[in-house]
């Protein structure tokens, strides 16, 4: 009985990593074909599973409202979960959130944390760029903290 208990258990890991994968390549796939509407339930699914691509796909989605209605918690959301694992990109959308105020309650100090975090993780020129044009506009303390 042990034993078909933990078989099915391995099964049942197996079958949702490829389902995992199934909706990421889905998600991926009509991301890219610019068919956005049928991109948020596959997207949707990944990001639940933790993918980090799928994460910040939705959060732009969410951010622009293509394929869904303009939503900025949920753009916040996917952009908090992927920046946690590392993605650059959504650490750099969440610097322009806070930059912007577009959101969340406009916060430089941490618009220049995110820009600077991206900026080391490889999200390029630009997040340099953001990050001393919203310095221009902080003191040496609000920087300070930002580091």
């Amino acid at each position: 009985m042990k034993t078909i208990f933990t078989a099915t258990i391995a099964f049942a890991f197996v079958l949702a990593s490829e389902l995992h994968a199934d909706d990421a390549a889905d998600c991926f796939r009509y991301y890219e074909g610019d068919e956005y509407t049928n991109a948020i339930a596959p997207c949707a699914l990944a990001a639940e599973q933790g993918d980090v691509e799928a994460q910040f796909r939705l959060g732009v989605l969410h951010l622009v409202g293509i394929g869904v209605a303009q939503d900025f918690d949920e753009a916040l959301r996917w952009f908090s979960a992927a920046a946690e694992q590392g993605n650059a990109m959504a650490q750099y959308s969440l610097g322009w959130m806070y930059a912007s105020g577009d959101g969340v309650t406009q916060n430089v100090v941490v618009a220049h944390m995110w820009f600077n975090i991206a900026s080391a993780n490889g999200a390029g020129e630009q997040a340099r760029q953001d990050r001393d044009l919203v310095a221009n506009n902080m003191t040496s303390e609000q920087i300070a903290d930002a580091q």
